[in-house]
């Protein structure tokens, strides 16, 4: 990679966490920045490129488009022999884990066998 471009992904990830740092102060800018001995020039500056990454990267993301993962539903178990029932997931009160990704949200049951816990989080890991 070279120097330059080198120089601003420092650069950029620097000024990410100090703006990161002055939102969680409640200092307003102009206080921040005195502190800081920093400019509000600079500060606006480096929020609008960063800004503009963000935008570039929803745009073009770093990963390709990941193609669409079917999930192939799993027998839910309550223990893990082969010969035991099916468990419906509406017979649980509350989920043991419940995540909430890419605005879709994903409950996984008590009781849900090893092997589709491992399932479903492999194809979460392909999106």
């Amino acid at each position: 990679m070279p120097i330059k471009k080198t120089k601003r992904i420092a650069a950029l990830s620097r000024w990410a966490q100090w703006i990161h740092e002055r939102n969680a102060s409640g200092q307003t800018v102009k206080e921040w920045c005195r502190t800081n001995g920093k400019t509000q020039h600079q500060y606006y500056y480096w929020l609008r490129l960063l800004r503009q990454e963000a935008l570039q990267e929803a745009d073009h993301p770093l990963l390709p488009a990941p193609d669409i993962v079917q999930l192939q539903p799993e027998r839910l178990r309550s223990e893990t022999t082969e010969n035991d029932a099916a468990t419906e997931p509406s017979s649980f009160s509350r989920p043991a884990i419940r995540m909430n990704y890419r605005n879709a949200w994903i409950e996984i049951p008590d009781g849900a066998a090893p092997d589709t816990i491992a399932s479903v989080l492999k194809a979460l890991s392909q999106l």
